[in-house]
């Protein structure tokens, strides 16, 4: 019993030390973004029996976004979004954490980015990217420490988002709607080895008001990019807490 009491307190310090670990932000500077991806929709924020929901679609629902998109703001909007996100990264990691990236022309146009494999599922969804990027949401170590000597990169990141939607006053027929955001962050240091995974999760603050069916689309719209930036602010502070 004594020896079962003194592993269980190893254990326990084990983990208390991993939780604790602290990544030295200067070690990352001259970052490779591998991808940045999302959903091209919005659906809805709703929980089903429990489970959080899916933002991913499958084929199906995918070509009828392709006939739809140039009616709806919400999915004709998904590229800009990405987009967004991506200068928001940019923005808030070089000025509040001092860090620079590594020309995304001389990311995507290595050999070895050429190399990385999008995965068997990714006809599967609905995944876009921002402008140029490859949907790689888990790159290879072979890939990533040959391509951190070819354009000299001291670490890389993966941005997926889940785009939705969500009632946060009574219904989705009668009721108020806003932005409801989550950014899973891969990070990885020069060796492919991955040193961050985490899930930031932001809710907007402003929503616009539903009528059966009907809600401004254009305002909602545009309330993401304030969330976004609120995810970025997050990620940021994660790293001088």
């Amino acid at each position: 019993m004594k020896k079962l009491s003194v592993f269980i307190c190893l254990i326990s310090l084990f983990f208390a030390g991993c939780a604790s670990t602290k990544i030295d932000v200067s070690t990352l500077d001259k970052i490779a973004i591998i991808s940045i991806g999302g959903n091209s929709h919005l659906p809805w924020y709703e929980k089903v029996d429990g489970k959080e929901p899916s933002a991913t679609q499958g084929i199906l629902s995918k070509s009828v976004d392709n006939i739809l998109k140039d009616d709806d703001p919400e999915i004709s909007e998904a590229f800009n979004r990405l987009d967004y996100a991506e200068d928001s990264f940019k923005k808030h990691v070089n000025e509040i954490l001092s860090l620079n990236f590594v020309p995304k022309e001389d990311v995507i146009g290595s050999k070895r980015y050429r190399a990385m494999s999008e995965g068997l599922l990714h006809s599967l969804n609905t995944t876009i990217t921002a402008k140029d990027y490859k949907d790689v949401r888990s790159p290879d170590k072979f890939n990533m420490r040959k391509m951190a000597q070819e354009i000299e990169a001291n670490s890389f990141v993966v941005l997926n988002f889940e785009f939705f939607k969500k009632a946060v006053k009574g219904s989705k027929l009668n009721g108020e709607i806003s932005p409801y955001i989550k950014m899973k962050v891969k990070l990885y240091n020069n060796l492919g080895k991955e040193i961050k995974n985490k899930t930031y999760v932001v809710q907007g603050t402003e929503s616009v008001k539903s009528s059966g069916k009907n809600y401004d689309k254009e305002a909602l719209v545009a309330m993401y990019p304030a969330v976004i930036d609120q995810l970025m602010t997050q990620f940021t502070l994660d790293f001088i807490q």
